[in-house]
C-alpha cells in the first residue's frame, strides 16, 4: 500500500494531531519530563486514539450516513481541535485535584488486597513509583504557601516566602 501526499496529510492530522494538542495543553497544567521523540510520537497516538474511541459513534456517522459539508466540517473540528482541548482540560483539572492519584490508589490497594493479585505482584517485586519526575517538582507543583531557604554552593542563604505568585522551575 502506498500513500499519496494527500492521504498521508490525513492520516497525520486525523491520528497524530489530536494528541498533540491533549498532549500539549496537558503539558501546561502538569509539570513532567520531556519524553524522547519516539515516545513522544506515541503518546500522541494513545491520546488520538483515546478521543476516537470517544466519538467513535460520530465518526461512524459522518464516514457512512455522508452528512451535508457543513455538518461534516463541524463534526470533524469537534473531533480533531475542540475534543482535544476538552479532553487535556479535563485530564489537567483532575490530576491537579488528585482525583486519578485517589482513585488509581484505591484500586491498586483493592486489587493489592486480592491474594493471587497481591501474592502475583510480591514475588515480582513490582513497586509503584510517584509520577512526578522529581521531589521539586512535587513540591512545587502544590503551589502552597511556605517559607523556603536555598543554601547555594558557595554557602550563601537565599530566604523567602513561596506561594501561589511564585515562579519556579
Amino acid at each position: 500500500m502506498t500513500l499519496d501526499s494527500a492521504q498521508a496529510i490525513f492520516l497525520t492530522l486525523a491520528f497524530i494531531v489530536p494528541g498533540f494538542i491533549i498532549d500539549s495543553v496537558y503539558s501546561k497544567f502538569v509539570t513532567r519530563q520531556r519524553p524522547e521523540s519516539h515516545v513522544a510520537f506515541l503518546r500522541y497516538l494513545t491520546f488520538s486514539c483515546l478521543n476516537y474511541a470517544l466519538w467513535c459513534w460520530l465518526v461512524y456517522w459522518v464516514v457512512f450516513e455522508k452528512p451535508s459539508v457543513k455538518a461534516a466540517f463541524l463534526c470533524w473540528a469537534l473531533v480533531t481541535m475542540v475534543s482535544p482541548v476538552a479532553i487535556a482540560l479535563l485530564l489537567s483539572y483532575t490530576h491537579q485535584k488528585k482525583w486519578l492519584g485517589w482513585l488509581a490508589g484505591r484500586v491498586l490497594s483493592c486489587a493489592h488486597r486480592n491474594k493471587w493479585f497481591g501474592s502475583l505482584v510480591d514475588k515480582v517485586k513490582l513497586r509503584t513509583i510517584h509520577a512526578t519526575p522529581t521531589a521539586w517538582d512535587y513540591v512545587f507543583s502544590r503551589q502552597e504557601s511556605s517559607f523556603v531557604q536555598i543554601t547555594l554552593a558557595s554557602g550563601a542563604r537565599i530566604r523567602g516566602i513561596y506561594s501561589s505568585r511564585s515562579f519556579s522551575s
